[in-house]
């Protein structure tokens, strides 16, 4: 069964993309949607212009509506679709991999697929192998300071200081690895991976702040030293909780 809407230019004034096409519902009646996700074989689908002259300006991309967004930038989806190259100046050939609700959509200011998929594989592979370099170099530098039982006071600000490092690469790769995953990040996941986010970066930049503390201890007030560690942990881990329970 397929249905046509006209939702030509049917936008808001701060959208920066606009519908040239009907809108085209595809499905198979009594048979669920789960069955036709993934097809091996795509649906081509080909959609007439409704306004040909924005072709020769913008780009077009093939759509679908998805219809568990949370937010009006999510409500227009490219996964699983693509523009094939055999289209012309009349007439736009789309090919998807599943059944649902389709669209062109013309990009007005060129924002809506700004790398193709090389490039997002590039960088994706980039901030992986960054983001385990970061981890494993904060690892090794922990089990240094360990190893050679080193116990004062900057090596323990250095060695915390590494352990936030390493939680917000690991929070930061798991989080991203789920957003590269088709089908939706729960609601939940993404509250949990803000926070623990925010958490954690504001536990590095916290120490920071120790060790420039520290560095005026050690220089400035040589004789007044003594132990100060129970305090840093406090700055360090404790002090800023209360912004992050802002957050929530």
């Amino acid at each position: 069964m397929s249905i046509r809407e006209d939702r030509h230019n049917r936008t808001k004034s701060n959208d920066s993309t606009v519908v040239n096409s009907d809108v085209l519902s595809t499905k198979i009646l009594g048979l669920s949607e789960n069955r036709f996700q993934d097809l091996k074989q795509q649906v081509v689908i080909t959609f007439a212009y409704k306004n040909a002259s924005l072709k020769e300006s913008l780009r077009e991309t093939c759509v679908f509506l998805n219809m568990s967004a949370i937010s009006s930038s999510d409500r227009w989806s490219t996964n699983g679709c693509y523009v094939d190259p055999a289209s012309n100046a009349t007439h736009a050939i789309c090919r998807c991999n599943h059944l649902t609700n389709f669209a062109l959509l013309m990009d007005l200011y060129g924002t809506s697929k700004a790398l193709d998929e090389t490039n997002e594989t590039a960088l994706s592979a980039i901030s992986y192998v960054g983001g385990c370099l970061s981890i494993l170099a904060c690892v090794l530098s922990i089990a240094v300071f360990e190893y050679f039982r080193l116990r004062n006071d900057r090596i323990r600000i250095h060695e915390n200081l590494a352990a936030s490092i390493i939680c917000v690469q690991v929070v930061f790769l798991i989080g991203f690895g789920r957003a590269e995953k088709k089908g939706g990040i729960p609601q939940w996941a993404c509250k949990t991976v803000a926070v623990l986010m925010h958490f954690f970066l504001t536990a590095m930049f916290c120490w920071m702040l120790v060790e420039g503390i520290h560095l005026y201890v050690a220089l400035v007030r040589v004789f007044k030293r003594g132990n100060h560690l129970r305090k840093y942990l406090g700055i360090g881990w404790g002090e800023y909780r209360p912004s992050v329970l802002c957050e929530l």
